[in-house]
């Protein structure tokens, strides 16, 4: 018996048409990633901030919106007033951010929130890092700024 004849080897041609078939195998299965990582960044799409400052009606965060997890926060003041930058984090992309400004007896008490998604909706599940920067407004007198109930500094 010869070492072509043994069944244990196959031709060498017959290893090949293998090889090529695990390829394809690997080639298609990773296609199907490919559309479905596409297919559920797209349903997310993410949303764009949303905020309201005391003249408007709607003070309150939504009854399913979360705290916001807050990196950093500093006043910032500029030539039409002052601003609030806010760095942080939200639970998903998909979450909207929303933020309300109240004016109270000498200090600006501002609320960020998060918003979830539509619970039809998919998501990755990643910390979606944020960064907006919110008018203060002008202010005459020596004003107190809060953030979500903790102490920023002051303006004016």
């Amino acid at each position: 018996m010869g070492a072509s004849d043994s069944p244990s080897e196959a031709p060498p041609r017959h290893r090949y048409a293998a090889v090529v078939q695990r390829t394809r195998h690997r080639r298609h299965r990773l296609a199907q990633l490919i559309v479905v990582i596409l297919v559920v960044t797209a349903a997310c799409g993410g949303s764009e901030p949303t905020g309201t400052t005391a003249d408007e009606p709607d003070q309150v965060p939504p009854a399913d919106a979360t705290p916001v997890e807050v990196v950093r926060a500093e006043i910032v003041a500029g030539s039409e007033g002052n601003g609030l930058r806010v760095d942080g984090n939200q639970p998903t992309p998909c979450h909207g951010l929303g933020w309300f400004v109240r004016s109270d007896a000498g200090r600006l008490e501002v609320t960020v929130w998060s918003e979830p998604p539509p619970a039809d909706q998919s998501c990755v599940q990643v910390i979606e890092p944020f960064s907006i920067e919110i008018d203060l407004g002008p202010v005459a007198t020596e004003t107190e700024v809060v953030l979500n109930g903790e102490v920023v500094g002051s303006v004016g």
